[in-house]
């Protein structure tokens, strides 16, 4: 091949890897997780349930404290009454 021919070939493959690139970051940006199950006071579910719950505030630019601990408390559910109350 003729250098022209080779730095053209290259730069179309850069073009080519900078668009694959971008369009993977938008669309893992716009990827949100759903929101977590309701805790239903398992003590074998805490460390998986505040994993998720995690995940979630977190992909779904959820960063303010008071929000998040909102919307935690109203996730924990007990038997008779919502324990989120106590």
């Amino acid at each position: 091949m003729r250098t022209k021919t080779k730095e053209a070939y290259a730069t179309s493959i850069q073009e080519f890897i900078k668009e694959v690139k971008k369009d993977f970051l938008d669309k893992s940006a716009k990827q949100k997780i759903k929101e977590p199950n309701n805790f239903k006071r398992s003590p074998d579910e805490v460390r998986a349930w505040y994993r998720r719950i995690t995940l979630f505030f977190q992909s779904n630019s959820i960063s303010k404290e008071w929000k998040r601990i909102e919307i935690a408390l109203g996730k924990i559910k007990g038997k008779k009454e919502n324990w989120a109350q106590w």
